[in-house]
């Protein structure tokens, strides 16, 4: 006869595997993924006498980790462009600019903050 009383315990699946997989998938696009983005910069390695003539008038920016030197008159980035522009009758002019302990960040800001101002002609020298 049979006997439909008997129950047998239940089997629960195991979790193991599952863990394993979201584990694997993880690891995966965290190695598989970018994080940050690299950005193009555009330095001559050259100076080319035969566009711009530096016509002795001195257009130095040194910048510091807060703020800029513009011929050695520290301010801010506004006012320092807003001075630049006006010691700069055109702007096409060579303006040298010097990292004075800075990180590269800061250079970068700076640089495009100068050629977002109407400024092409960069020079970046060290310390």
């Amino acid at each position: 006869m049979f006997d439909f009383q008997q129950s047998f315990p239940r089997r629960r699946p195991s979790l193991t595997p599952i863990i394993d997989v979201v584990f694997l998938l993880l690891v995966f696009f965290m190695l598989a993924s970018t994080f940050n983005v690299d950005q193009k910069v555009n330095l001559q390695s050259e100076i080319v006498y035969g566009s711009s003539q530096y016509d002795q008038n001195p257009r130095l920016i040194k910048i510091k980790s807060n703020n800029l030197l513009i011929n050695g008159v520290e301010a801010d980035d506004s006012e320092a462009i807003r001075k630049l522009e006006e010691i700069t009758p055109d702007l096409s002019q060579i303006i040298i600019v010097q990292v004075l302990g800075s990180t590269t960040q800061r250079m970068l800001d700076v640089m495009e903050l100068l050629k977002s101002s109407g400024f092409s002609n960069l020079k970046v020298t060290g310390r």
